[in-house]
C-alpha cells in the first residue's frame, strides 16, 4: 500500500478552528463552491507508481527542446544527488524537512518530490548545482509503515534546455524524527491504496488508531469525523462515495475500507495513523456454505464434472437459495469444491500415484468463483506425495481471500499401500504443519481465516485427531462426514466425526447417485446442529 502525494496547498499559519462548528462550516462552504470536489477530481487519477513517474515535465520542457535542439548536448544530463533530513522544523507539524543536493554536468530545471509531500521546482545554477530544503515530507517510522523512514526516497527529475532528462529516486538518509505510524495523514488530500483486510471505516479511523490531531486546524478532538472526510470514486457508476465531516448526505455511502480500492483522505490537520488490524471474521460468521464437488469432465467424481464450470456455478447458486429459504437469519454462501490433486491407480513417472491439475485450469475455476462471489475449496487427494508439498503447490491460489483448502485422507496412503486399494490417513503432525502454513498466508496477506476441510468416514483416517489439533486463529478445521449410504447411518457418523471435539466446524457430503435416499435440505436444517458446510457430489 503506497500513499501517493496529495496536491492541496498547506496553510500552516491559519488560525485553528474551534469545535463550535467553524471547521464543519468551512468544509461545507468549500463543498458548496465545489472546491473540494474539484480538488478530488484533480488528485484522484494518478499512475499506479509511488515515485518519479508521477512527476510531470516542466511546462516549458518541450519548447526548450524545439528552440535549442541543434545546440543540445547529446544524451541525458549526468547528475549525482543526496537527500537527508534537514534541521528545519515545522511548528505544530510532525512532517520533516528534506535537504536535497543535486550536482549535474550542465544547467537545467529540477522537480523534486519528497515522500508524501508536494513537488518543489527550482533551477540549477550555471554550474549545474542545486542545494536547498524541499517541501514537507510525510514519513512514518513504524514497523510495516506504508512510507517508512527506512528506504524512503526523494523523486528527482532534471531536464536540460534540450529536453534531455535525468531521473532518479534518491535514497533518504539521516531520518530521526519521523513519527511512529503507518501513514502520516497530511493537511489537504492524501491518497490511499488500501491493501489490508476489509474494515469498518469507523473502526479504521477510531481515536485510538489516529492518535492526537496536530497542525493548524487541530483542537482537543481526536474524532476523525471532526477533522477529515474519506472519498472513493466508484468505477462502475462513476459516482463519488464519501464518509466523514463535510461529506454531503447524498455521498455518505462508504461503510468500510475494502482491499484493492483507492481512497482520498481530505483532512484539516495531521494525524499519525496506525492501521488497526480488522478482526478475523470467518466465512461461517452468520452463514452456512453449500458446495458442489467434483473434477472437470469426470461426472462420476461429482457435480463439477457434469457440465461446464458456468453450469456448476449456476447450479450451486440455485441450490443455495433452497437452503437460504430454510435458514432464517442465517445466510447461505454457494461454493465450488474442486479436486485439484487426484489419486491414481498407476504410480506414474514419479511413483507417487498422484497427478495435479494444470494451474491454468485451476485458475479458470478460481476466477469464476470470484466473479460469481462464491467460495472455492481446492481439494488434494495426495496419494504417496508429500501433503505439505501438494498444498504449497496451490499457494498462488490460497493467497486469495475466497480460496480454501480440503485434504482427503482416504487417498493419502503413504506407507499403507496403493490409493483405491487401502484407505489412507493423515496424522496430527501433518495437519498441524499444514495449518501453520495456512496461518502464515493469512497473516502475510491479511486474509479472512482459511477453512481446512478434512474428509473422514472411519476413525483411522484421522487416527490421532482426538488428541486435538493445534489452535490457529487463522485456520478453522472442518470435519466432513464423507461416506455414502442411508440417512440414519450417515447422520450417526455425522454426529461421531463432524460434531466431535476436534472439529471446529461441521460438514457432511451428500451423494446424488449413491445415497439411498438422499437426505433433504429440510431434514438437515431441522437437526439440532445443522452442518456448517454441505457438500454435494
Amino acid at each position: 500500500m503506497t500513499p501517493i502525494r496529495g496536491s492541496r496547498d498547506e496553510t500552516p499559519d491559519a488560525a485553528s478552528p474551534s469545535r463550535d462548528g467553524s471547521w464543519l462550516a468551512t468544509s461545507l462552504s468549500l463543498l458548496a463552491t465545489g472546491a473540494l470536489l474539484a480538488l478530488l477530481v484533480a488528485a484522484f487519477p494518478r499512475p499506479d507508481t509511488a515515485h518519479a513517474q508521477s512527476l510531470v515535465d516542466p511546462p516549458d520542457a518541450s519548447s526548450f527542446a524545439r528552440q535549442a535542439a541543434s545546440e543540445a548536448p547529446l544524451g541525458p544530463p549526468t547528475c549525482v544527488a543526496s537527500a537527508r533530513q534537514a534541521a528545519q522544523i515545522f511548528p505544530g507539524s510532525q512532517a520533516i524537512a528534506i535537504s536535497l543536493t543535486v550536482s549535474c554536468d550542465r544547467a537545467g530545471s529540477l522537480v523534486a518530490m519528497p515522500p508524501g509531500g508536494d513537488p518543489t521546482g527550482a533551477e540549477l545554477d550555471a554550474d549545474g548545482r542545486f542545494e536547498g530544503v524541499l517541501q514537507r515530507a510525510y514519513l512514518c517510522s513504524g514497523v510495516g509503515a506504508a512510507v517508512s523512514a527506512v528506504g524512503a526516497v526523494v523523486s528527482a527529475v532534471v531536464t536540460d534546455e534540450g529536453g534531455h532528462r535525468w531521473q532518479r529516486d534518491v535514497p533518504l538518509t539521516g531520518v530521526l524524527g519521523a513519527p511512529d505510524c503507518d501513514l502520516l495523514i497530511r493537511p489537504g488530500v492524501t491518497e490511499l491504496d488500501w491493501e489490508r483486510r476489509s474494515i469498518a471505516i469507523a473502526d479504521a479511523f477510531a481515536a485510538d488508531a489516529l492518535g492526537t490531531a496536530s497542525g493548524s486546524a487541530a483542537d482537543d478532538s481526536v474524532l476523525a469525523q471532526d477533522h477529515l472526510s474519506v472519498w472513493h470514486l466508484d468505477e462502475e457508476s462513476g459516482r463519488w462515495r464519501a464518509w466523514g465531516v463535510g461529506a454531503p448526505r447524498l455521498f455518505r455511502t462508504i461503510a468500510a475500507l475494502e482491499p484493492g480500492k483507492r481512497y482520498l483522505i481530505a483532512s484539516a490537520t495531521e494525524f499519525a495513523w496506525r492501521f488497526p488490524d480488522p478482526p478475523l471474521v470467518s466465512a461461517f460468521e452468520g452463514a452456512q456454505i453449500v458446495s458442489y464437488y467434483g473434477h472437470p469432465n469426470v461426472p462420476a467424481m461429482g457435480m463439477l464434472g457434469a457440465g461446464t464450470p458456468e453450469e456448476a456455478a449456476d447450479g450451486v447458486a440455485e441450490l443455495a437459495t433452497r437452503y437460504d429459504a430454510l435458514n432464517g437469519d442465517r445466510g447461505v454462501i454457494p461454493a465450488l469444491h474442486l479436486i485439484t490433486g487426484v489419486a491414481q491407480a498407476l504410480p506414474g513417472d514419479d511413483g507417487l500415484y498422484h497427478s495435479r491439475m494444470e494451474n491454468g485450469q485451476v485458475r479458470e475455476w478460481v476466477d469464476l468463483a470470484r466473479e460469481r462471489e462464491q467460495l472455492i475449496f481446492l481439494d488434494v487427494q495426495i496419494g504417496l506425495a508429500d501433503p505439505l508439498g501438494e498444498v504449497r503447490a496451490l499457494e498462488d491460489f490460497l493467497r486469495e481471500p475466497h480460496v480454501h483448502l480440503a485434504m482427503d485422507a482416504e487417498f493419502a496412503t503413504h506407507g499403507r499401500g496403493k490409493p483405491g486399494i487401502v484407505i489412507g490417513s493423515l496424522t496430527r503432525p501433518t495437519i498441524d504443519e499444514v495449518q501453520a502454513y495456512l496461518a502464515g498466508l493469512v497473516r502475510e496477506e491479511r486474509l479472512p481465516p482459511k477453512l481446512l476441510v478434512l474428509h473422514q468416514f472411519v476413525r483411522y483416517m484421522l487416527p490421532d485427531a482426538t488428541e486435538g489439533y493445534t489452535d490457529h486463529p487463522e485456520v478453522e478445521v472442518v470435519i466432513d462426514m464423507d461416506g455414502f449410504g442411508g440417512p440414519d447411518a450417515k447422520l450417526s457418523k455425522y454426529n461421531l466425526f463432524a460434531l466431535s471435539d476436534y472439529a471446529e466446524r461441521s460438514a457432511i457430503k451428500l451423494f446424488f447417485l449413491w445415497d439411498a435416499p438422499l437426505i433433504s435440505p429440510e431434514r438437515l436444517q431441522a437437526l439440532e446442529s445443522p452442518p456448517d458446510l454441505v457438500i454435494y457430489q
